[in-house]
């Protein structure tokens, strides 16, 4: 909790949304249990593969567990399986010395279905591929085209896996053609099943799959290779210490060959920040054809699946842009951010994420180097598309406006608040109209009803009760009841000349939540 707070310490849009998150999530509905299609033992395996999914991928479980029942499935066996291929590519210790032996597993996965009883070290990748049995139960219940369609897909990520097996990444070429394999393709197939499951018209697969006019250099087809190749070199940039540990070197030598000889000693070179910032360069590249994949969207639920990952990403970007600590640590953004990014369901709400991220990193670019120039470029041209969609950048002047009248109606709210509350308190004096220039109260008494009746001009204290009322939120009949018990409570007052029968509010209770949705819906707007 205390690292929560020191981290989001000047982001306190991001706390209240934290908080508004953690109060308002509701629990994944489990609505396998109830589907007849299934007996006990599925249902049971079906629970597992949602529980799984939550411990190998949080970020992923939470986008997918988002989606209607039957996708939503779909998707938690495709990423199981390809989870658990991946977890054999890299975390099997016992296969490094006979890779004769795990390339043959890898050639032939996509015909498993029994447990995979290897011992790696990380728990949670290990309960999975030792339950393994039970997530090919589940894919057995699913239809032709989806068994299909994640059995392709696996084939083909494994042939890359493969290929790359016992080589290292000598140049961006390969680095490209090692990601497509393992992500591109992944794009792909998500493309396919949004058009299978009835999310997408047929025409999508066109405009996405088969378009050959992509931005990216990537060379390796539509707009949903740079959706998935930019999530796994995402992924592999910021992953470097985890992947030395595993005497892996997923970096293209072509880039980190500039600044050291041997890839474990990279962080030792002066200029180890500038290797960073041309690897991100690189995948900066694919963002343009991200945002016009996105557009093509139609779906607000594969929207917001699509697009959660890719604002994450983006963040995950500017984090470690000319950030050498990536080389110690695996560096991961603020959970307030990733909030936000599960929050965006719009192509708009998508644009003003990403030029966030884009301010953070102009924020740290050295325009007196080239990458730094490269940068800027890359950022200018993904502006350009931006702009277009929302509007030019504010200005810093616009900015500063904007927030000061934020401010400017939080204190107006404030103000009214307080006035109510004191209206109706007992506890409270009523103020002085203005018109009153003798301060002597035995000489000039003040004449509580005339104050009520509304006939002072410059100060309707009644009218501001109204006003006040319905801002938060009482309707005009509970203020009316309000008003007319403190008048008479106040009559009596005058009359008894005690505090004791003061006005006390029974009939109209104020609601004790009406200040805080208000403070939400003020930062909501802007969050």
């Amino acid at each position: 909790m205390l690292e929560i707070i020191k981290n989001h310490i000047f982001h306190l849009d991001e706390i209240l949304l934290m908080l508004h998150y953690n109060f308002t999530k509701q629990s994944h509905e489990k609505w396998w249990l109830t589907d007849i299609r299934f007996d006990a033992d599925v249902r049971d395996d079906i629970t597992f593969c949602y529980d799984v999914l939550k411990d190998v991928s949080r970020s992923f479980a939470e986008v997918i567990c988002q989606l209607p029942n039957n996708i939503s499935l779909d998707f938690v066996i495709l990423y199981l399986r390809a989870r658990a291929l991946d977890t054999i590519e890299d975390e099997t210790p016992i296969l490094n010395d006979d890779l004769k032996k795990k390339k043959k597993i890898l050639k032939h996965f996509h015909k498993e279905t029994n447990d995979i009883l290897y011992e790696i070290n990380d728990v949670k990748h290990r309960r999975l591929i030792h339950n393994y049995s039970r997530v090919m139960k589940v894919s057995s219940v699913l239809s032709n085209k989806s068994r299909t369609l994640t059995n392709k897909i696996i084939k083909k990520m494994a042939k890359g896996m493969i290929k790359y097996l016992d080589s290292k990444i000598e140049t961006v070429e390969q680095y490209n053609d090692y990601c497509y394999y393992v992500a591109g393709l992944v794009g792909e197939i998500l493309t396919q099943f949004s058009v299978v499951n009835g999310f997408e018209d047929a025409n999508f697969i066109k405009q996405t799959i088969k378009n050959k006019n992509v931005f990216s250099n990537h060379r390796k087809g539509g707009l949903d290779k740079s959706m998935g190749i930019f999530l796994q070199k995402t992924n592999i940039i910021r992953d470097y210490k985890e992947d030395i540990d595993l005497n892996k070197q997923w970096w293209p030598k072509d880039i980190w060959g500039k600044y050291s000889d041997d890839f474990s000693r990279l962080p030792e070179s002066p200029n180890a920040n500038h290797c960073i910032n041309e690897l991100i360069n690189d995948n900066l590249e694919n963002i343009p054809d991200i945002l016009e994949y996105l557009k093509l969207v139609q779906n607000v639920d594969y929207f917001k699946f699509c697009a959660t990952p890719q604002i994450i990403a983006i963040h995950t970007q500017a984090l470690c842009y000319n950030n050498v600590k990536l080389y110690q640590q695996k560096l991961k953004i603020r959970k307030g951010l990733a909030i936000k990014a599960m929050k965006a369901n719009s192509y708009k709400h998508v644009c003003h994420q990403i030029r966030n991220a884009l301010n953070i990193i102009k924020s740290k670019i050295d325009n007196k180097t080239e990458i730094g120039l490269v940068t800027e470029k890359n950022i200018m041209i993904i502006e350009t598309i931006i702009s277009k969609e929302i509007g030019p950048e504010k200005t810093i002047f616009e900015k500063i406006n904007q927030y000061l009248f934020l401010l400017i109606v939080l204190v107006v709210v404030n103000f009214l608040f307080y006035k109510f509350s004191t209206y109706f308190d007992p506890n409270k004096t009523d103020i002085n109209p203005p018109n009153i220039t003798n301060t002597n109260p035995l000489e000039n008494p003040i004449n509580n009803t005339e104050i009520l009746s509304g006939n002072n001009e410059d100060f309707d204290i009644k009218e501001l009760a109204k006003t006040a009322g319905k801002l938060f939120g009482l309707n005009n009949e509970d203020i009316e009841k309000a008003m007319a018990s403190r008048t008479n409570g106040i009559m009596e007052s005058n009359n008894n000349n005690t505090m004791s029968s003061m006005f006390n509010i029974n009939s109209a209770e104020l609601p004790s939540t009406m200040g805080m949705p208000m403070i939400f819906t003020l930062f909501g707007t802007k969050i």
